[in-house]
């Protein structure tokens, strides 16, 4: 099951608070619910946006039929142009890309307009366990057998190898982003090209990233949780999760709070 995240709010000006500064609406989206059967349901609020609750407020809009003998173990939304979307307003599904895996390795990414498997990409981490898109909706992790943690690149609405990390002990079962921190460069590179002659393009100036990722927790095989630093690339705190003597402990699931 997957809950879209609202992308990240625009920075705040130097000179004052920005435009998209202040108390936003409520929203809910929508709502992915993968199946053993390696169906997706896709479902939209249709409450108003002051209900917080509301009897058959989640309503099916569509299903999206897997593969003969496939699974749904993990599933993740994007949004396909995160710094264009108007906060004010729920996403539609047309403004999502929609990815899962189903424990073999290579990462699925769904057509929602022809409710069919757009394209499948090759991971090289063994099997997928667990997937996870950033908070701006620009990278998306990989858990995977090998004990690695493989980052793809989401930019131009493609997919990419953008880093791996490890390998650590055990297979990465679950994992989760950390929450981002401002560009402490965004504004003043942002001004400097203003006041160049010769300054960057609007599509070079769309490049900068306005947030920086900074580490991920995973949860593993070996009982561990572990946080991983995204510009080392390593394990930078580990902490062993109780176990009883006669049952092997897995970290099936993790969240981190921001």
């Amino acid at each position: 099951m997957a809950f879209p995240p609202p992308p990240p709010p625009s920075l705040q000006s130097p000179k004052g608070k920005g435009k998209d500064q202040g108390t936003l609406p409520k929203w809910f989206g929508s709502l992915a619910i993968g199946r053993a059967n390696g169906n997706i349901d896709l479902l939209e609020w249709t409450g108003g946006p002051t209900d917080d609750l509301a009897p058959q407020a989640w309503t099916l809009k569509r299903t999206l039929t897997g593969p003969l003998r496939s699974k749904v173990e993990s599933i993740a939304f994007a949004l396909r142009s995160p710094r264009r979307h108007d906060l004010r307003n729920p996403p539609g599904l047309s403004d999502f890309r929609l990815f899962s895996s189903g424990g073999g390795t290579d990462l699925v990414e769904w057509d929602l307009t022809t409710a069919s498997i757009m394209k499948t990409y090759p991971v090289h981490g063994g099997s997928i366990w667990s997937i996870a898109v950033n908070p701006a909706s620009t990278l998306i992790a990989c858990g995977c057998d090998d004990g690695t943690v493989r980052i793809l690149s989401l930019k131009d609405n493609n997919i990419e190898i953008f880093q791996t990390m490890g390998p650590a002990k055990g297979k990465v079962l679950s994992l989760a982003w950390g929450p981002p921190i401002p560009n402490p460069n965004y504004h003043r590179e942002r001004r400097n090209s203003g006041d160049s002659e010769h300054g960057t393009s609007d599509d070079e100036e769309e490049e900068e990233a306005e947030w920086i990722d900074q580490w991920i927790v995973t949860g593993g095989s070996d009982a561990t949780v572990k946080r991983w630093s995204l510009k080392s690339g390593t394990v930078v705190a580990s902490l062993k999760t109780d176990q009883l003597r006669s049952t092997r402990t897995l970290v099936w699931a993790i969240g981190v709070l921001a």
